[in-house]
């Protein structure tokens, strides 16, 4: 199956040696792999696209259909005041021991074009919440996240899934209902409009030695905005050093309202941001260890 400018990406099977090619209104044409990239220029059919039949099945609401066609091309056919819940199509749903039947009771035309086709079987709209969440440390950038609940009583099946956000696909996901969270989540991608810098404090970053110990302390600096017309929720996520040695302690001094997680280190934000606030939060730890060792912190 290509996208509308004819590219495509298949993987081959071991022991593969041929690719056959068909496009409605085209000659098939079987060729010989020879590389990773192969390009392919298809000849009209002109004894095949001689007449062009566009046939509806479903329920009996009105609907408007226009389209055009052409001799020796492809046809463009445009819904017009479409009902998109008649889209759907009447299924009857079993549970077997293995998963779930769906049985389609409604006939079904299926184009012997050799394309891939898919066929609606349910639509459901669940609750979201949206967050952005960011981890400055490796990307600066915030990412919106979608949390829906509700999910459990869809008998949804596990698989690959395709996300669009405002129309737009933004990427696939894997859809995981036997996970034990009451939330499923999808990224969204990344939102430019909320700003966060993450920068070293160097005046209260510092090294000190008491005894046969030493002490070094490092000073981290966020600089958050929202530049959004709309208020957001944004929960920022850094990390203190884990110490594996009793004789390394690692100590926070100063985390801003920040939730510490001390198993991994982990500490958390949760920001709730008008249009255009800015807030400025600081992360400094100390970490004390013998002297005569040596230790990359940061």
């Amino acid at each position: 199956v290509t996208d509308t400018r004819g590219s495509y990406s298949i993987t081959v099977p071991n022991g593969a040696s041929r690719l056959q090619f068909s496009y409605v209104g085209y000659i098939p044409r079987t060729e010989r792999i020879t590389g990773n990239t192969m390009n392919v220029v298809m000849q009209e059919d002109a004894t095949k696209v001689d007449d062009v039949v566009v046939m509806a099945y479903g329920t009996s609401e009105k609907r408007r259909i226009t389209g055009t066609r052409a001799p020796k091309q492809t046809t463009e056919v445009d819904f017009a005041d479409f009902d998109a819940e008649s889209a759907v199509m009447e299924v009857e749903q079993t549970q077997s021991q293995l998963g779930y039947e769906f049985e389609i009771r409604q006939p079904y035309t299926i184009p012997s074009d050799g394309k891939s086709v898919a066929a609606e079987i349910g639509r459901f709209d669940l609750p979201a919440a949206y967050i952005y969440q960011s981890t400055p440390k490796i990307d600066k950038d915030a990412f919106l996240v979608a949390e829906a609940t509700g999910w459990e009583r869809l008998n949804l099946l596990q698989g690959e899934a395709n996300v669009y956000f405002e129309n737009t696909f933004v990427g696939k996901s894997i859809l995981d209902p036997g996970q034990t969270s009451d939330t499923l989540r999808f990224s969204m991608g990344r939102d430019r409009s909320i700003r966060i810098e993450r920068t070293k404090e160097n005046d209260y970053s510092s090294r000190r030695a008491i005894g046969s110990n030493q002490t070094q302390t490092v000073a981290w600096k966020f600089s958050v905005r929202n530049t959004r017309p709309e208020p957001v929720v944004l929960t920022l996520a850094d990390q203190l050093p884990v110490s594996r040695n009793s004789a390394i302690a690692v100590s926070a001094e100063e985390l801003s309202g920040g939730q510490l997680d001390k198993e991994s280190g982990i500490v958390t934000w949760r920001l709730e941001l008008k249009p255009g606030e800015q807030r400025e939060l600081r992360l400094r730890y100390a970490v004390k260890y013998p002297k005569g060792r040596s230790l990359t912190i940061e």
